[in-house]
């Protein structure tokens, strides 16, 4: 008893050495509070001994005890996917794994920047319930459901994924992919000048631009530039999104010409745009023909086996849903059409 009694002293003691060394560098108003605090009758009934020097530690130690356990608990978890392998060697593993075991007919591809709506649009068009809400998920591997013989996957926004998207759209030379049309979701509400480098990216790869021009079946890859987001009141309608991305990818062909032309790749960059080594260099990609980029007929260009339209879409109130989901089960190619669009034209 005599020792515990001995520690309490020792600490009270330790506290009012600890109040008098910082007390000459503190500001009047937070003196005036520590006495305030030390001479209130209720709390010394409670603490007894340098109660505001007392307070002050605990808080101080229950907030590091916090972010201790946030750094050790979650660090590293925040995002699925990482494990111990590098995330893009990780991002198609669920859709590997069901390739070997489920049954479907063909697989369309949603894709888009990060925070564009693609998680809650998922959810649409593979659930039947209308009026659950989905937050982003914050996934590096791609996300895969099939309904009615279709596969939609889900493929995460993260830049440093970008270099696998393209082998989900590879056509012939022994590719497997079923993929003949595919959604490309974007934010209306913000800059497209991530959207425009994804978009730049798929249409510069030169496996997946000469499997396509190539395809002896008259097939197209038809893809959905999906304006998601139009029931904002700072949503731009695809008219403008069209303008705004055929600006963007505009640029990005100027600024691989002229690196062309100085005999240099692209900000030295691999495709993913990450700075990191993705194997795809300026030689593999594919030079677009023309002065500048035609959306609407990209044979313009001298890529004939891919087809651009657009829509604006609200994920969140179903504006557009209908269109789009005849556009995933049976293949309907949209043509673009702003009516959906009820409050701006």
């Amino acid at each position: 008893m005599q020792q515990v009694t001995e520690a309490i002293n020792e600490s009270i003691s330790t506290l009012t050495e600890m109040r008098q060394i910082i007390s000459p560098y503190l500001p009047p108003p937070v003196l005036a509070l520590i006495q305030t605090i030390d001479h209130h009758p209720q709390i010394s009934a409670y603490i007894p001994h340098e109660p505001s020097i007392t307070i002050l530690l605990s808080i101080f130690t229950i907030y590091t005890f916090t972010t201790l356990v946030k750094i050790f608990s979650f660090g590293g978890k925040a995002i699925e996917g990482l494990d111990n392998d590098e995330p893009e060697d990780n991002v198609l593993a669920f859709v590997h794994n069901q390739q070997q075991h489920e049954q479907y007919k063909e697989s369309v591809i949603l894709f888009g920047p990060c925070g564009a709506g693609k998680s809650l649009l998922f959810h649409k068009l593979t659930s039947s319930s209308s009026k659950e809400m989905v937050q982003t998920v914050m996934s590096l591997k791609a996300n895969v459901m099939i309904q009615n013989n279709c596969r939609l996957v889900d493929y995460p926004g993260h830049a440093i994924l970008s270099s696998k998207l393209p082998s989900l759209f590879l056509k012939g030379k022994g590719a497997t992919s079923t993929s003949t049309r595919a959604i490309f979701v974007v934010d209306s509400t913000k800059s497209l000048s991530e959207a425009g480098s994804v978009l730049y990216s798929l249409l510069t790869n030169q496996d997946v631009v000469e499997g396509w021009n190539n395809n002896t079946h008259d097939e197209k890859l038809n893809i959905v530039i999906a304006c998601n987001k139009s029931d904002i009141s700072t949503a731009k309608n695809w008219r403008r999104i069209k303008i705004q991305l055929k600006n963007e990818v505009d640029k990005l062909k100027k600024i691989s010409g002229s690196c062309d032309n100085n005999g240099g790749e692209m900000d030295g960059h691999g495709e993913d745009g990450t700075g990191k080594d993705t194997g795809t260099t300026s030689k593999r990609q594919f030079q677009m023909t023309g002065k500048g980029v035609d959306l609407e007929d990209l044979s313009k260009n001298g890529i004939s086996g891919i087809k651009l339209s657009f829509m604006s879409l609200s994920a969140k109130n179903g504006d557009g849903m209908k269109e789009l989901e005849a556009f995933f089960t049976e293949g309907k190619v949209l043509a673009d059409n702003s009516s959906i669009l009820k409050s701006r034209r």
